[in-house]
């Protein structure tokens, strides 16, 4: 069609190109997009059977593990950029390698692992050693303290540190004796709690902590032969199967039992006579 002697344009219905940047202008652009998406179609980081190295460098102790596809690329202004994930170097085992400049303390030395051996690690010797700790800990912490310390409640507390002992003995004939090996015997003191944690006035400090003492020793004869898997006797405390823990649940629980009362014993001993614990 001739429009005034020249051939009128095409429009959009006849296969014009539409209105934007030309061919021309945006070919540059287009270009480099298709390269782009090859490019990343052949990429290492598409590829399953991309290997990975690990390097290590000893000026600077950090190990380093390198996938073919991280090794330096070009941006677009032509910098090298890092792709490198630290790792511990393999001779380290699980403990992270050293790094140098790493904060210490100037003016404080960190305590040792008290309880078992630090080269103990059968969950059963853990287990019966910690227990073991709190209970000499329990006994130390009663060093020093006069009869009458021992047997006056401590306000505001409302208990006694001998009472404390004769509370902890009765615990141990519940959880190992009647619950672990359930044997037939009187489990609570006619009275109840409060005649578990009250020290009668005929009943002496050493009466006490030899009840105590006899007490832990039976418990010891049963814990030592069994392992943690072992299920409590029926019978006892636990009247059907699936009532009955393992051995292993009654030592955690009386582990964390004895540390709440022992840190109990730190604060009564200090409100007593000032004397602080661990």
């Amino acid at each position: 069609m001739l429009v005034g002697g020249r051939p009128a344009p095409l429009g959009p219905r006849h296969g014009a190109a539409p209105a934007g940047p030309s061919l021309v202008e945006g070919g540059g652009d287009r270009t480099r997009a298709r390269a782009a998406a090859s490019r990343a179609s052949n990429s290492p980081i598409n590829d399953p059977t991309s290997v990975a190295s690990a390097t290590y460098t000893e000026d600077t102790d950090q190990a380093a593990i390198t996938h073919s596809h991280d090794l330096p690329a070009q941006t677009h202004r032509g910098r090298p950029r890092k792709r490198a994930t630290p790792i511990p170097p393999r001779s380290r085992g699980h403990c992270p390698h050293y790094v140098h400049g790493m904060q210490q303390p100037q003016d404080q030395v960190p305590a040792l692992l008290d309880g078992p051996a630090v080269d103990v690690s059968d969950a059963h010797e853990l287990l019966l050693g910690y227990l073991e700790w709190y209970r000499n800990a329990l006994m130390r912490k009663l060093a020093d303290l006069s009869d009458d310390q021992l047997r006056t409640p401590v306000e505001p507390l409302g208990w006694s540190p001998l009472g404390l002992v004769q509370h902890l003995g009765w615990v141990e004939r519940r959880w190992l004796r009647w619950g672990f090996g359930a044997e037939d015997l009187v489990a609570y003191p006619p009275g109840g709690d409060a005649a578990e944690w009250t020290v009668a006035a005929d009943t002496s400090a050493a009466q006490v902590i030899a009840a105590y003492q006899a007490e832990v020793t039976i418990a010891n004869a049963r814990t030592q032969s069994a392992v943690l898997s072992d299920k409590a006797c029926i019978g006892g405390r636990f009247k059907t199967p699936d009532q009955a823990p393992s051995l292993g649940r009654i030592l955690f629980h009386l582990l964390q039992e004895y540390a709440r009362h022992v840190g109990h014993l730190d604060v009564a001993r200090e409100l007593i006579d000032g004397v602080t614990g661990e």
